[in-house]
């Protein structure tokens, strides 16, 4: 078929199906309660004659709302003896279809990390997630269709394995699960995702994409900014308008995009049209539509797809609610159920609400736990990024990573920054903007910094951009770089940044790029 013909009738084909299933969306959203009980006798049916189905006698319910009462949200402890059993071969343990992928929770960096079972149904509704999430995107903008040509980043295993089933990362399944007929429009090519040696990747990567007009990147947004700045650096362009001089869309998942977004428009040439579709190594989540969104950057659920629960952050010892018991300006740790069998999982992740009319929206504030909380001020991580954001609208500061730590000093509790920046600014210059920054972003830290006055100001270091860049380029594919898990304690992360000898868990991944300072 000619190119342009095809591309023309995959554009029209695509849109009209895409169309559909965004009306179809709204339905589910708009009935939202009696879409979840259906989904939950699905799930129902897939999992009876499974061992965790007959463990919790998952059949006796009546309703999704009768089964969340008496059966809470699990850790992953409780999944693991059954994940094991699905890892050794054995079948019909937490879901009766194939199992596609082992993934690992790349969060972790490759250390100590979660396996979470990847099966037929689970790697089908990842796929037709990324169908609504076009469905919302491809309205909003101005010049991307369905067939532009896209860069979509991730992590891949290079032919990795766990008891003969394909072991991989959430991150490059992601670019992986396009249909056929789209896949040559998708740059770079699965095989160089999972290439170990950085210098090989690099190459490849800028062979795969330099000609290409692309204009939708995808990713995580600190894989991103390295990747493409790496790009720009071999390539000796001041930005990717140079070589893609038609980018508008930038689509981002794992991370809030806050603290990334003003160094990714300075890479881009452009201000990019930001849109966030959150998937964990575990399920979909949700997904930005601009035109139903009362509040920027706010997303919207799949209930359709995956079964929901909460529990209050205020009162956490309550029943688990369901989506039509959310109110207005709640803050709720979210729960999970899914094909794989996780039916009622509890990912640690929580959020807070800003409408539940006429459709719940919802703003991730990270990983609970990881919120900073010295004087019951409870920072979020989403409030950190924001704070990064505004305070590179303010000062002219490329922030390419940050760390952000309670301090160990009792007498003067405070919050630590670690910045990695070219920079002209002082510890104590930084220190001041961070500070007024994140003021008006947290009024908790604002009350905690003026009225109650337990908390001093922020201390900074800052750090070379090469450490990060050194972090990514030796460690293809292990995932985000935390400070909590790619270094065993805080001192070897503080030695780390000081370039001092220590490395992140596990070393590097290849002898090929250069070892950590």
């Amino acid at each position: 078929m000619h190119s342009t013909f095809k591309r023309a009738f995959l554009n029209r084909v695509g849109s009209l199906y895409l169309r559909k299933v965004y009306q179809d969306h709204i339905g589910f959203l708009r009935n939202a309660r009696v879409t979840q009980e259906r989904l939950f006798k699905q799930v129902q049916r897939q999992l009876a004659g499974t061992a965790l189905g007959t463990d919790i006698q998952v059949e006796r319910h009546a309703s999704f709302k009768e089964f969340v009462k008496s059966f809470g949200p699990q850790p992953y402890e409780f999944y693991e003896p059954y994940v094991k059993r699905v890892l050794q071969g054995e079948p019909r343990v937490l879901y009766k279809d194939d199992t596609e992928y082992f993934l690992v929770t790349s969060g972790n960096s490759g250390f100590n990390s979660k396996v979470i079972p990847c099966n037929t149904g689970l790697k089908q509704i990842i796929g037709k997630f990324q169908q609504k999430v076009l469905s919302a995107i491809i309205p909003e903008c101005e010049s991307f269709k369905l067939t532009s040509d896209r860069f979509a980043y991730g992590s891949r295993t290079q032919g990795e394995y766990m008891n003969g089933i394909p072991k991989d990362y959430i991150s490059g399944v992601l670019t992986s699960l396009i249909p056929g007929a789209f896949k040559e429009y998708v740059v770079p090519f699965m095989d160089t995702l999972g290439e170990t040696c950085w210098e090989t990747k690099l190459s490849n990567i800028i062979a795969q994409s330099r000609h290409r007009d692309i204009r939708l990147i995808s990713g995580l947004p600190a894989y991103l900014l390295h990747v493409l700045k790496a790009m720009m650096d071999k390539m000796n362009i001041s930005n990717l308008r140079e070589i893609w001089p038609h980018l508008e869309v930038c689509v981002y998942s794992g991370t809030t995009v806050h603290p990334y977004e003003t160094t990714l428009n300075q890479l881009a040439g452009v201000e990019l049209k930001y849109f966030g579709a959150y998937v964990s190594t575990e399920s979909p989540l949700g997904f930005e539509m601009p035109a139903l969104s009362t509040q920027k950057r706010h997303m919207f659920f799949v209930p359709d797809m995956v079964l929901y629960t909460f529990h209050d952050l205020n009162g956490p010892d309550a029943a688990p609610l369901t989506l039509d018991e959310l109110r207005a300006g709640g803050e709720y740790l979210v729960n999970l159920g899914t094909p794989n069998g996780l039916i009622h999982y509890a990912i640690k992740d929580y959020i807070k609400v800003s409408d539940v009319q006429p459709f719940v929206q919802f703003e991730l504030q990270g990983r609970y736990g990881s919120a900073i909380n010295i004087a019951a001020e409870k920072v979020s991580e989403t409030e950190i990024g924001k704070t990064v954001h505004l305070l590179q609208e303010r000062v002219p500061l490329k922030v390419e990573h940050v760390f952000v730590y309670p301090s160990d000093d009792t007498d003067a509790p405070r919050y630590e920054w670690v910045i990695a920046a070219d920079t002209t600014f002082t510890a104590d210059e930084l220190s001041e903007h961070i500070d007024q920054a994140l003021m008006n972003i947290s009024a908790d830290y604002k009350e905690a910094r003026l009225d109650t006055k337990v908390l001093a100001g922020p201390q900074v270091q800052v750090i070379s951009p090469q450490l990060i860049k050194r972090y990514f380029q030796s460690r293809q594919g292990a995932g985000q770089f935390k400070m909590k898990s790619a270094f065993s304690d805080k001192r070897a992360f503080l030695s780390y940044a000081s370039h001092c000898n220590y490395e992140p868990k596990g070393g590097p991944a290849s002898p090929c790029p250069q070892r950590f300072a």
